[in-house]
């Protein structure tokens, strides 16, 4: 029998030390990232200021700031990304990070090409502060900026403590690929990989048709086996002869990926100064029936309790055979070398009456769980908060670090959130003597508006006689 962890979600209450929060509308131009300092009142309402398409640039009011001691701190609202920043006229999909060495990594889509979706011109960028958000560096850092409508999309953070190094993941299409003008439209079921000789590599087309793949050290073979003289580095560059011609996710290259989602992970050893990557995660992750797997954007975690202690997660979610979202996470026992799939909270689901569904071929839309963000308990057990249309969180329980999921999924009704990502982040630090969990979301079933934080209690509460645990407010 094993221990229930709950997380008790409380109307308001005192956030001791220093919390992040997020909060990103992704379907609309305003996006809100704060880090508030100090004591904070939960329930804490926030509203974008300055104009529309800012990240990060924020104002509080409400019932929230009533509610919070007359000894508060909260700190002014400050635009972090802002049209004409790095020459993009539109930013969204805010993440923020804190390091070990304690830098503060502002993440972005840089959305040149409007504030649309992939197809689009869009680049993962950072901005980091030195000062716990004081004051920011007055340049951007681009951890790629592929040509054309190829993308960059969605991004994560995570560090393994061992190393200090620090993790990106985000979702990558090629030129003219992407979700947008409906599912299948833009791209394709499958992985962009074929195997040979037991060996994953990623295939290329000509113009007519012919077959290439990327063998060891980006050197490219036809479909005979020969050798040609083309080669491709880690940035995607196409040279030949040795000559850079160009890049194979752009619109105009002679050779061209496989058009679908690519799940690319990138890294940095000096605090997010510079990154190395992409490399590609979908012979590792992805299914051919998928035509998509992206990013839960955000943050992703590294378990700190049980057997599985040391193991990184990054929450993802995908498309199945039906055209149905279910989300999962990724995990690398390695320190980020080789990574995994777990099964979806959806793969084996009771989800009423008696009916069970499986990940890769359930059809019906309130069943999906999209966007989500993955939180550790104080016993190693994770929750996934999931993005879905029931209008609250719904909360998924793994006993094994995300390689299962418990059968049900609760739908949590005190946490009002609507089809929009949401944020849950374990607090570092106690309230009245307590574990917690900040979570934050739009307030509203259906609406994109109000955006709240909230604080959760975490108690053991009675015993499960199977592998994983419940969660409730």
């Amino acid at each position: 029998m094993m221990p229930i962890c709950k997380a008790r979600f409380i109307s308001s209450s005192r956030l001791l030390g220093e919390v992040f929060l997020n909060f990103a509308e992704k379907g609309g131009d305003h996006l809100l990232k704060r880090m508030i300092t100090g004591i904070v009142g939960v329930g804490l309402i926030f509203s974008v200021v300055q104009g529309e398409n800012q990240a990060f640039a924020s104002e509080s009011k409400g019932t929230g700031i009533d509610a919070m001691p007359d000894d508060a701190y909260v700190s002014d609202p400050e635009s972090i990304f802002y049209p004409g920043f790095m020459d993009s006229p539109n930013f969204r999909i805010p993440a923020l990070y804190y390091t070990e060495d304690g830098t503060l990594l502002g993440g972005i889509d840089r959305r040149i090409g409007g504030p649309e979706d992939s197809p689009n011109e869009i680049h993962a960028a950072v901005r980091r502060s030195l000062d716990e958000g004081e004051t920011w560096e007055d340049e951007g850092i681009l951890i790629n900026d592929y040509p054309d409508t190829a993308s960059n999309i969605d991004l994560a953070f995570t560090q393994d403590e061992s190393s200090e190094r620090i993790f990106a993941l985000s979702t990558a299409f090629p030129d003219g690929a992407g979700l947008m003008g409906g599912f299948g439209a833009n791209t394709n079921k499958g992985t962009g990989f074929t195997t040979i000789g037991g060996e994953d590599y990623m295939f290329l087309t000509d113009e007519d048709e012919n077959e290439y793949t990327i063998r060891e050290d980006g050197e490219v073979y036809d479909e005979e086996g020969d050798l040609t003289d083309y080669s491709v580095d880690m940035n995607r560059d196409l040279y030949e002869n040795g000559e850079k011609v160009d890049n194979i996710f752009s619109e105009t290259s002679p050779l061209k990926p496989f058009e679908t989602s690519y799940l690319e992970l990138y890294y940095s050893d000096d605090e997010g100064e510079s990154w190395t990557g992409p490399i590609d995660l979908n012979d590792q992750v992805k299914d051919e029936y998928m035509m998509f797997l992206g990013v839960g954007p955000g943050n992703g975690i590294q378990l700190s309790e049980g057997h599985n202690e040391g193991r990184l997660v990054f929450p993802v979610y995908f498309i199945n055979d039906n055209e149905r979202q279910a989300s999962a996470v990724i995990y690398s026992d390695d320190n980020g070398e080789t990574w995994h799939r777990g099964e979806s909270p959806n793969e084996g689901r009771d989800v009423g009456d008696g009916e069970m569904i499986n990940e890769n071929d359930f059809t019906e839309q309130s069943h999906e769980l999209t966007e989500a963000q993955v939180v550790e308990m104080p016993d190693g057990q994770l929750k996934l908060f999931n993005r879905n249309y029931s209008g609250y969180a719904q909360i998924a329980t793994s006993f094994d670090g995300g390689e299962t999921w418990q059968e049900e999924v609760e739908t949590e009704e005190d946490l009002v959130a609507p089809y929009s990502q949401m944020s849950a982040i374990r607090y570092d630090g106690q309230i009245d003597g307590q574990e917690a969990v900040i979570f934050s979301s739009a307030n509203h079933p259906t609406e994109r508006i109000n955006g709240t934080v909230r604080a959760g209690l975490i108690e053991e509460d009675g015993t499960y006689d199977r592998r994983a645990y419940k969660i409730f407010v």
